[in-house]
């Protein structure tokens, strides 16, 4: 009895505790009228300070009205912190306001165009900041082996349509009218060893349904055919790019319902695969390339029309450079984000997503671009124009190296003025650009370089030469790279060149930092030079992890394969236990399961929607793991290394790999306090080199394992019996 009445007390005094500080937290209707205050006055300071006390009423949303209150305040954050050029505070707070969007659509709103918007928010204001350096091997270029692809290390194809202005080109875009115009009645005065490749922009005139259908009827394949036998017989390597653009096709806003978007995609489908059965059949000298616009129709998305593997051998698109009447210049504008005009211009960004769709399985083509540098209206725009050239055609092939051919778009039209042979200074800037990149060169000559991320150098050379892809909304970074602490050069304008001798052998810290109006972003890599000379970089995303340290490499390595979450998005914390739970979720990301946050397990502590559950759901089921009861697995719990070696021994047999070698750990003093459901796991661990004493002569069976330690467990794990060797 005298329990209960204390136990009641104690219940008693905590749940006052808790309603007394959920009563003298600030409520929301406080907080919101200082933020419509803030937001009638414009001050930035006051804006955000609001947005952040409306967080701290609603530290964990559970509802519309929560997630309402929350959406539009952290988005109009987002604006005040990119007005004032903090991009990186307000990437985060676009990515906060979606989550708030994402939830309302998942339960029962409509937020798909808001999702959409701020989707192109956060591409548009997280910019770009990588680093690049030369190398003799191919190991980031792809090559797939298509129709007329260039190989690995011959460069990159690039040329324009309308007249050769030189610039050692090696391409050349021609158009012709399907149904109204023969390819052959087009004036050929081509050298054929001056072009290696050549597209033709194989146009359906009027760019409806009806046209496509007439390409699908059988009065067509005559034409088609006398086409492509004409192709077949020239000395010239063609791309046909039929139906271009057809992902923004004006006709397209006739056929808006899910049956009307299927029976017009399909019909592309049909008459691309149409022509590609003539192309494939008949003129082996002629690939089929399938090219978009980089932006959609609103209710189409490039990848609706696409025909299928089997038919196309290049993915192209379109892109342009202008600055378009539908945008605004104000930050967080919505027409910006989607239009990616003005202040938003990145043809980089723009052409992103295509190339992430198709660029694990195809060349990509610029198949068109251009940089306007006057507009419809007699605007001039040249100084925007010959920065977006110079940036586009700096880095385009260095940042998607699966682009294997651009096409410049040399003419006017519509009244804007793209043609590099009617101004000078845009002439100019095109030669000097291409010329200074390494990669675009004439593809029948064998360059022997290309450019790959720093992070994946591993070669043997005499000096580095470094080059920094940064960029912000309409602003110029200054580039400042330091070794081991010494300032090597601090650079403005692209590519942000730096050349330096090999370091002395041993490891070193490369530290590039990229400064964009009040916006610091940097990365730290750790140089490793072996006796050799072989140059090895390794990025850093872990601030409170020094290159120096024995954690470095093993740190590096999982958090670059995806397998371990930093505790925070740029500190580790290794000296931190690690937990049972984390450790299964390491192995469950090692075999690639399904995350499933909702799956039901055998165990009563494991609750729904954590990080954890659907990997110890998958561990349990096949019998990697075994709780520390019938109905308990303790997943915040520490992880111990016996433990450890239990449950990574477990796995490996689970995957067939090895386990017969076993250690008499005969040289530990404590071998003899493994617990006997480890000792196999441990002998074969210690065998294997994956888990060694923590001194020479103590093993520590029963010592909790820090985060850095099952680090360096499973980078050994995984480079012995794994694919990332």
């Amino acid at each position: 009895m005298r329990k209960k009445i204390l136990s009641f007390i104690l219940c008693t005094v905590l749940s006052f505790t808790a309603l007394s500080c959920y009563v003298s937290a600030e409520s929301y209707w406080d907080v919101q009228a200082d933020y419509l205050k803030a937001l009638e006055s414009g001050n930035s300071d006051e804006i955000i300070s609001c947005v952040k006390r409306i967080e701290a009423v609603y530290p964990a949303p559970s509802n519309e009205t929560e997630y309402l209150r929350l959406a539009f305040p952290r988005e109009r954050a987002a604006i005040e912190y990119e007005k004032s050029g903090l991009y990186t505070q307000a990437c985060q707070y676009y990515r906060k306001a979606l989550e708030c969007f994402v939830w309302l659509n998942d339960n029962g709103k409509d937020y798909k165009d808001k999702i959409m918007l701020t989707e192109a928010m956060i591409a548009q204001t997280e910019g770009i900041f990588e680093v690049y350096t030369e190398s003799e091997t191919s190991s980031d270029v792809p090559y797939f082996g298509q129709i007329n692809e260039p190989e690995s290390n011959f460069g990159t194809y690039y040329g324009m349509c309308s007249d050769y202005i030189g610039g050692n080109q090696s391409a050349k875009l021609i158009y012709v009218q399907f149904f109204t115009e023969d390819i052959g009645s087009f004036d050929w005065q081509l050298p054929p060893n001056e072009y290696d490749l050549v597209e033709i922009g194989w146009n359906v005139p009027n760019e409806t349904y009806e046209d496509l259908e007439l390409v699908c009827a059988d009065e067509t394949r005559e034409y088609i055919e006398r086409n492509v036998k004409w192709l077949a017989d020239q000395d010239f390597k063609f791309i046909i790019r039929f139906g271009a653009e057809v992902n923004c096709w004006e006709d397209l806003d006739n056929y808006t319902t899910q049956q009307q978007k299927k029976q017009f995609t399909d019909k592309f489908k049909e008459a691309f695969a149409t022509v590609a059965d003539y192309v494939h059949r008949l003129a082996p000298n002629c690939a089929m390339m399938y090219s978009p616009n980089d932006i959609s129709n609103w209710n189409y998305t490039a990848t609706d029309f696409y025909p299928g593997d089997e038919y196309v051998d290049w993915v192209g698109m379109s892109t342009y450079g202008k600055i378009s009447a539908a945008a605004s210049s104000e930050a967080g504008s919505q027409t910006d984000a989607w239009y990616g005009r003005g202040r938003y211009e990145n043809q980089l960004l723009r052409i992103k997503n295509i190339v992430e769709e198709f660029g694990d399985r195809k060349p990509i083509a610029v198949s068109e671009c251009g940089f306007a540098y006057q507009d419809s209206k007699g605007i001039q725009t040249l100084a925007h124009a010959k920065e977006a050239l110079r940036y586009f055609y700096t880095y385009v092939n260095m940042v998607y190296p699966q682009i294997r051919a651009v096409y410049y778009f040399n003419t006017d039209f519509a009244g804007t003025s793209y043609s590099l042979k009617n101004n000078s200074e845009m002439y100019n800037t095109y030669i000097q650009t291409v010329n200074q990149n390494i990669a675009m060169q004439k593809t029948t000559q064998v360059s022997g370089q290309n450019y790959i991320k720093l992070k994946n150098l591993n070669e043997a050379a005499n000096q580095i030469t470094l080059y920094t892809c940064s960029y912000y909304p309409g602003a110029e970074s200054t580039v400042s790279y330091e070794l081991d602490g010494k300032v090597l050069a601090s650079e403005k304008g692209y590519p942000y060149k730096c050349t330096f001798q090999r370091p002395d052998t041993g490891m070193h810290t490369l530290k590039v930092t990229a400064k964009t109006g009040n916006t610091v972003r940097t990365k730290v890599y750790g140089i490793e030079i072996s006796n050799d000379g072989t140059i090895h970089a390794i990025e850093s995303k872990m601030t409170d992890v020094k290159v120096t340290s024995w954690a470095f490499k093993p740190i590096a390595y999982v958090v670059e394969n995806n397998l371990f979450n930093g505790m925070t998005e740029d500190t580790f914390e290794p000296g931190t236990n690690l937990t049972r739970g984390m450790l299964v979720t390491v192995i469950g990301r090692l075999e690639g399961v399904d995350e499933n946050r909702n799956a039901d397990t055998v165990f009563s502590d494991v609750r729904k929607n954590k990080y954890y559950t659907g990997y110890i759901k998958w561990a349990s089921d096949n019998k990697i793991i075994n709780g520390i009861s019938h109905d308990k697995f303790a997943p915040d719990t520490f992880i111990t290394r016996e433990q450890t070696a239990t449950i990574l021994f477990r796995y490996a047999r689970f995957k067939g790999y090895d386990t017969s070698g076993k250690s008499t750990l005969y040289q530990y003093t404590d071998k003899d306090k493994i617990g006997k459901f480890a000792k196999e796991a441990m002998e074969w661990a210690n065998s294997a080199g994956i888990i060694n004493g923590m001194t020479p002569t103590e093993l520590e069976p029963k010592g909790f394992a820090t985060r850095a330690q099952i680090a360096k467990i499973i980078m050994t794990f995984d480079m012995l019996y794994g694919t990332k060797k």
